[in-house]
């Protein structure tokens, strides 16, 4: 049986310029790591390789490979079947920004794995098809639109980040900030980031998996990663 392939499309606008997120990309990762660090179902990453590679399409940047523990945000039905390897997440990543392509995948599940491609854009136009995925894939893609601003951090590990929250922050640098609602329509700078996530998955119950990363992904651009 051919494997079901689910694709999602996160569209997130933010108050910068591509060059300024940038810059402002690699603090956001260490933030996001160090939030996970400090969470009691947090994620353990190991980083095995960080060097400059040339991507065959997408040209020069920066790859690396990394190995996520989750087993302590697996759902518990599957924390009950999976062994040790079928917590380990291991990712490829080419950062050739304005693109990013990242691949996931399970060792465990051999029929399961994730692409990421990532296009960050200049300007306030929301485009519908920024990826140029082919009418096939347009058909069967859900798309969803995320406000940094919205979701205010909750959680007892981010309470102490709440003043560093797009709804709460001001900008001593550049003045822009805090971010209100409908921002987007006023908002200059203004770019947006598109990322299409296509998960492959052969095995009975493990759309409920892509749901649960799905959430993990729609908190990861809350931090603008």
């Amino acid at each position: 049986a051919k494997p079901m392939v689910l694709t999602t499309e996160f569209r997130i606008p933010m108050p910068l310029t591509c060059e300024e997120y940038k810059i402002g990309q690699l603090y956001a990762t260490t933030q996001a790591s160090k939030l996970e660090g400090e969470r009691k179902d947090g994620i353990t990453v190991t980083v095995l390789r960080n060097e400059p590679c040339e991507h065959p399409k997408y040209g020069k940047g920066q790859y690396t490979l990394k190995e996520y523990n989750i087993q302590k945000r697996l759902p518990g039905w599957l924390r009950a079947v999976a062994p040790s390897s079928g917590t380990i997440v291991r990712e490829e990543s080419f950062n050739c920004f304005p693109i990013i392509y990242t691949e996931m995948s399970i060792a465990f599940f051999r029929k399961f794995k994730i692409t990421i491609e990532t296009h960050h854009r200049d300007g306030p136009a929301e485009e519908d098809n920024a990826l140029n995925l082919p009418s096939k894939v347009l058909k069967q893609r859900s798309v969803v639109n995320l406000d940094i601003s919205a979701d205010a951090a909750s959680s007892d590990s981010q309470t102490q980040y709440t003043e560093l929250h797009p709804s709460s922050l001001r900008s001593a640098r550049t003045g822009r900030g805090p971010l209100r609602k409908h921002w987007q329509k006023k908002a200059k700078p203004i770019m947006r980031v598109y990322k299409v996530v296509t998960a492959q998955f052969g095995y009975v119950g493990l759309r409920r998996v892509k749901q649960h990363l799905d959430g993990c992904f729609s908190t990861q651009q809350h931090l603008g990663v």
